[in-house]
């Protein structure tokens, strides 16, 4: 929520956000 690339210390941020928008595009076309 702070940073978009979630360098700051939670690395989870950063594979959740990634992953979550990428299938959900191919799987509604």
């Amino acid at each position: 929520s702070e940073s978009s690339d979630g360098t700051s210390g939670t690395p989870g941020l950063e594979p959740v956000p990634s992953p979550v928008p990428e299938p959900l595009c191919c799987y509604e076309m």
